[in-house]
């Protein structure tokens, strides 16, 4: 009888968030105990469970934490995970949130200023957001994958050279973006087009900054990197109050001077435009050998020292890739060449190759 009941237990475990967990815990010592004993398999059925997409699980078990500045790797297959995961879900539905009071929020209002979104039927935005918030979990799963390079490289001594680990965790991560089906690659390039036009909305300075253009460049590539934390750290809804301008980075939007997670989000933002910089000054490989060896395994006999490619620029070549890659199978020369057009969905009314693969994802869901 013991044996039935605590099976029942561990089936209610698996579908309780973490907070009703912990409440759990501390009703019984049974109940903690078989919490405690049982954490690796509660946690990987409730990750089977609730994520039903095997490209979006956590790499080795974990995920990088996002409540604060110091994003740790969490322990593998812990209740830790589990939260940093429905911490998550809970900011990316905030961040595409429409219900409240009729407001939408920066992300949607960025959504409905281009055209071929707003001229959609009523019911096809719910689509549209599930898309945008599947491209947030990618970009949350992208930055994730630093993991499978700094959790081994945890233990090791001594140590690798830091500049070394950063270079592989460059070229995992954007073997992962190789990878993706091009739909995904479309959304995630999708979601990085509104994170630029949001942010420049929220930090009107840009207008006048000479460094406008590139500082919003490198905020789409802090979202690949950091996922939607970045997102979280720029444009959620913040109540802060006045800063010595002195302590603001020219990057940080003034709604958020007195966010932690704001002014971390900034710091990596002001790293990404000095490697912009540095890219464009010519301190880069000679080759795209960055981008096309798929090497992810040490240096690779790379420079360390040399910028690579950004994640979203990335993005943009293996998008173009697969449009030629498709021109080619039809053998329709002309519509390889346009393929090369691959702009932000913000550039005008015509449909960007990109927008044609996301708009078939959304006449794909209207139809189930």
């Amino acid at each position: 009888m013991a044996i039935i009941i605590s099976d029942i237990d561990l089936l209610i475990f698996e579908q309780a968030d973490t907070k009703t967990l912990q409440s759990l815990a501390l009703t019984c010592h049974r109940s903690y105990s078989l919490l405690k004993t049982y954490e690796i398999s509660i946690v990987k059925s409730k990750i089977l469970r609730t994520i039903a997409n095997p490209i979006l699980r956590p790499p080795l078990g974990s995920v990088l934490s996002s409540h604060g500045p110091e994003r740790k790797i969490l322990k593998p297959w812990s209740y830790e995970v589990v939260r940093e995961l429905e911490l998550r879900a809970t900011r990316i539905d905030k961040l595409f949130e429409t219900s409240q009071s009729n407001r939408t929020t920066s992300l949607v209002q960025a959504l409905m200023r281009i055209d071929i979104f707003r001229s959609l039927p009523q019911h096809q935005i719910p689509h549209v957001l599930a898309l945008l918030k599947h491209a947030c979990m990618l970009a949350d799963r992208i930055a994730d994958a630093a993991i499978v390079v700094r959790l081994p490289e945890s233990t090791r001594f001594p140590p690798s050279d830091p500049y070394a680990i950063k270079h592989r965790v460059h070229r995992t991560q954007q073997e992962f973006i190789r990878n993706l089906p091009p739909h995904d690659v479309a959304l995630i390039l999708h979601l990085c087009a509104l994170a630029g036009i949001a942010y420049a909305d929220a930090h009107p300075a840009l207008d006048t900054d000479p460094e406008g253009i590139e500082r919003i460049v490198a905020f789409k590539e802090t979202v690949l990197r950091q996922g939607s934390m970045a997102l979280w750290g720029f444009l959620s809804q913040s109540h802060t109050g006045a800063v010595a301008l002195s302590s603001i980075s020219a990057s940080l939007p003034p709604a958020h001077t007195e966010d932690e997670v704001g002014r971390f989000v900034a710091k990596k933002v002001d790293l990404a435009l000095q490697e912009i910089r540095q890219y464009e000054d010519g301190l880069r490989e000679d080759s795209d050998s960055d981008l096309e060896s798929g090497e992810v395994e040490g240096d690779g006999g790379h420079d360390p020292f040399l910028v690579l490619a950004g994640l979203h620029q990335t993005a943009m070549k293996t998008i173009a890739q697969t449009i030629l890659d498709k021109s080619d199978e039809k053998g329709d020369n002309k519509e390889g060449d346009d393929g090369d057009n691959h702009g932000d969905a913000s550039d005008g009314k015509e449909q960007s190759p990109q927008d044609k693969l996301v708009f078939e994802l959304i006449q794909k869901l209207s139809r189930t």
